[in-house]
C-alpha cells in the first residue's frame, strides 16, 4: 500500500484541515466504511456544515486533545501551516501521520484508476465522468473536487466498486503519487509557482503526470498536445482525435456533435454551458469513447448532469437578472467564465465581484488580472484572500483596483456585497474567487428576490 497505509485496517482517523474540498470527500469514504472520522478546520463552511449533518464531528479550535490516543491515522492536507497545534502534537508523538495524497493514493491503489488533472477544468471534468459511469450503471468510486449538484456531495461510493475517478491535484505535485490507467489533462498553465518555481517545472510535472498511464490511455486537450504529446486529443481543433464539430442552444440547452474519431455523434438537450464547459465534456466523452461505452447511456445520463457548486453555477434567474457563481482565481478562467457569460447572455451588462486568492498569485498575475477584471461592466474587490499565506508588502487589492481600468467600481468589504449587488442595473451579477466569498451567495439571492417583490 501507499507510504505503508492499509487502508483496510483503519478505524479511527483525524483529518487536520477536514474541510477541504479533497479532504472531506476522503472523510465521508472512511465514515461511510464504518471507521471513526472527525477532524479540524479554522472556519465554518458549506462543507464542514454537509460532513456535520452525516454526523462527522469538526472541531473549529485547535486542541491537541481532539486528537485521541487510538487514532489510528491523522491525514493533513498542505494548506495546514506547520505550526498547527494539532499537526505538531501528531508529528511530535508518534501518531502515523500522512498527507492526503498518500491516502488518497492508497484508497485508488488495486482500481482501475481514470484521473483528471489541470490547472482548470479538471473539476468540472472528474464530475462529468463520474456522472456518465453513474447514469451507465457502473459501479465506482469518484472523489471530486467539488459538490456535485446532482448529488450534494463529492463524494460517489459504491460497495465492491473496482474502479476510482479521481480529480488529480497538481499542488505540491500530489497527483504523482497516483497510478491512473486513464489519465486526463485539460490545461498547463502558469500556477502555482510557489512551489514549481517557474512553469518548466510545473510542466515536467505534468508530463510526468501524463506519462504514467499507458500512450494509448492518455488523453490531452488538442491545445498542449506539444508538450504533452498523445494519440488521443480532444477540443475544437479540427485535428483532434475527438472533436466538437458544432453546437447551438435552445432554451439553455445544447444540442453538441462529437466526432469520436470515426464518426459523428449528436446529444441533444444538454445542460451544459459556455464553450469551455464544450470541452470539459468533450474530455469526459473521450473517456467513454475510450471504454466504448454506450452513447446513448451517455447522452441519458448526461441530461441529468446539474453541474458542480460554484462551477457557472446560476443561482438565481428571473426576467430581469441572472446571479452566476463562480471559482475562478486565476486570470485565464476569469477570462474564461466572461467569455461563457457572452455567449450564454449575449449584450447583457456585468456586475462582477471578485476576490484575489493569494498574495503571490496576485503578485504574479497582477497585470493579467487587472486586464480581464477591467473588462467588466462594473467590477468590485473584496480585499485578497490569504489561506495559507502571510501578506506581501505592496498586494493589495487597492493596488489591483488602481491598475484597472473599469467605468464603475471600487474595493468593498465582503459583507456589503449584497447591498452594492442591490444597486447595479446590470443583468448579470456574478460572484468570482476561490476563497469565501461564497458564504455571501445566500444573502444575494435572498436580495434579489427582495427586490424582484418590490
Amino acid at each position: 500500500m501507499s507510504e505503508g497505509i492499509n487502508i483496510n485496517k483503519l478505524k479511527k482517523l483525524y483529518f487536520i484541515g477536514i474541510g477541504g474540498i479533497g479532504m472531506s470527500s476522503l472523510a465521508q469514504y472512511f465514515y461511510n466504511r464504518g471507521c471513526k472520522v472527525s477532524g479540524y478546520d479554522k472556519a465554518h463552511s458549506a462543507v464542514t456544515e454537509m460532513l456535520e449533518n452525516i454526523g462527522i464531528v469538526v472541531n473549529y479550535f485547535e486542541n491537541e486533545a481532539n486528537i485521541s490516543d487510538d487514532t489510528d491515522l491523522v491525514v493533513y492536507t498542505p494548506a495546514i501551516n506547520i505550526t498547527n497545534k494539532e499537526l505538531a502534537y501528531a508529528m511530535n508523538n508518534g501518531f502515523n501521520v500522512v498527507k492526503r495524497s498518500d491516502l488518497l493514493a492508497a484508497v485508488c491503489e488495486g482500481k482501475y484508476c481514470i484521473a483528471a488533472a489541470g490547472t482548470h477544468g479538471k473539476t468540472t471534468v472528474t464530475a462529468m465522468i463520474a456522472n456518465i459511469f453513474d447514469g451507465c450503471g457502473i459501479p465506482m468510486e469518484a472523489f471530486v473536487g467539488g459538490i456535485c449538484k446532482s448529488t450534494g456531495s463529492n463524494l460517489y461510493s459504491s460497495n465492491g466498486a473496482r474502479i476510482v475517478v479521481v480529480e488529480a491535484d497538481e499542488y505540491d505535485r500530489s497527483f504523482l503519487k497516483l497510478k491512473p490507467d486513464i489519465s486526463v489533462v485539460t490545461s498547463v498553465e502558469i500556477d502555482h509557482l510557489d512551489i514549481y518555481g517557474e512553469k518548466v517545472q510545473l510542466v515536467d510535472a505534468f508530463r510526468e503526470f501524463s506519462s504514467i498511464a499507458k500512450p494509448s490511455n492518455r488523453i490531452v486537450n488538442y491545445k498542449y498536445k506539444d508538450i504533452l504529446p498523445t494519440y488521443n486529443t480532444y477540443g475544437f481543433d479540427k485535428n483532434a482525435k475527438c472533436r466538437i464539430v458544432e453546437y447551438s442552444y435552445h432554451n439553455g440547452l445544447a444540442d453538441i456533435i462529437i466526432n469520436d474519431g470515426n464518426r459523428d455523434v449528436k446529444f441533444t438537450d444538454m445542460p451544459i454551458r459556455g464553450r469551455f464547459n464544450m470541452e470539459n465534456f468533450c474530455a469526459a466523452f473521450s473517456v467513454a469513447a475510450l471504454l466504448k461505452l454506450d452513447y446513448s447511456k451517455v447522452e441519458l445520463a448526461m441530461r441529468n448532469y446539474k453541474g458542480v457548486s460554484r462551477r457557472f453555477d446560476v443561482l438565481y434567474q428571473d426576467d430581469k437578472v441572472v446571479y452566476i457563481d463562480d471559482y475562478a482565481h486565476h486570470p485565464e478562467q476569469v477570462e474564461t467564465l466572461l467569455d461563457a457569460i457572452h455567449e450564454v447572455y449575449p449584450g447583457k451588462k456585468i456586475c462582477g465581484f471578485f476576490q484575489p486568492h493569494l498574495y503571490s498569485r496576485t503578485k504574479l498575475f497582477m497585470d493579467q488580472f487587472a486586464d480581464v477584471l477591467s473588462k467588466f461592466d462594473e467590477m468590485y474587490l473584496l480585499d485578497i484572500y490569504p489561506a495559507r499565506e502571510l501578506p506581501i508588502e505592496g498586494v493589495t487589492s487597492h493596488e489591483l483596483f488602481f491598475r484597472m481600468n473599469v467605468s464603475k467600481g471600487s474595493v468593498i468589504l465582503r459583507n456589503t456585497i449584497a447591498q452594492v449587488a442591490r444597486k447595479t442595473d446590470a443583468e448579470i451579477i456574478v460572484t468570482i474567487g476561490a476563497g469565501n466569498i461564497d458564504r455571501s451567495c445566500n444573502e444575494i439571492v435572498e436580495m434579489l428576490k427582495e427586490k424582484r417583490n418590490e
